[in-house]
């Protein structure tokens, strides 16, 4: 805190210091006592500080959900909290899971997010979803609680869609996938599986990007890059 000290004269005084005797001036000039316009009223440096210890305190903890097992009815992730996988999920055959925008799902080492129903992971350009590992500090805050670290390609598994995917509710627009890869995999797998991929980015996988596999999938203005394979996006019998 930076402390302002005005000190305001207003007394007489000799033009010098030591004790002679002087005969008295001709004139004389009164010094008068002016207000000093103060630069901050008192309710205005309550303001000051109160900007002050709250641009201080710490980021406030995001709260964290933690996710593992079956999901067998239709769910919303909102983006309220941090979803953390903790253990491997499978959004089953009779079940859609609903991705807020502007929702953050991170995953522990090796996870994986299965789908065999459907995924609606529909972001905007100001909000949007964000896949990535429990160590990425840049998005959610310091999740696992190890202090400032970075994602590292490989730190999870992958995003698998499978045969029995529901291509009516499946969709990933705005969306951000990364550090996935683990294990020589992938960070979005799909297998027979077709739906949209759209306005996302693809990106700081171990192996490949995406790899799609007896699909005809819709690939729309998505950025696939910075990924360890020098392909961004395999094809096995698809187009």
């Amino acid at each position: 805190m930076v402390r302002n000290r005005l000190r305001i004269i207003s007394s007489a005084f000799n033009c010098c210091s030591r004790r002679q005797k002087y005969p008295p001036p001709k004139y004389s000039f009164p010094i008068k006592e002016q207000a000093v316009e103060k630069p901050y009223s008192q309710a205005g440096l309550t303001g000051l500080l109160l900007v002050f210890m709250l641009q201080c305190l710490p980021e406030a903890a995001f709260a964290v959900q933690n996710h593992s097992g079956t999901i067998s009815v239709n769910t919303t992730w909102s983006a309220a909290d941090v979803h953390l996988i903790t253990g491997n999920v499978t959004v089953s055959s009779a079940a859609t899971l609903t991705i807020a925008p502007g929702a953050v799902v991170k995953f522990n080492a090796s996870k994986y997010l299965t789908i065999q129903g459907g995924l609606s992971a529909v972001g905007t350009a100001e909000d949007r979803i964000v896949f990535t590992s429990y160590r990425d500090d840049s998005i959610g805050g310091d999740t696992n609680g190890d202090g400032a670290s970075t994602g590292q390609p490989g730190d999870w598994n992958s995003i698998q869609f499978n045969d029995s995917t529901n291509e009516s509710t499946t969709e990933l627009n705005y969306v951000d996938v990364r550090y996935g890869g683990n294990g020589s995999s992938y960070n979005i797998y799909i297998y027979r599986a077709n739906f949209p991929i759209r306005n996302s980015e693809i990106t700081h996988s171990a192996y490949y990007g995406l790899y799609l596999q007896d699909n005809t999938m819709v690939l729309e203005d998505n950025r696939i890059a910075d990924n360890a394979s020098e392909a961004g996006i395999y094809f096995y019998r698809g187009s």
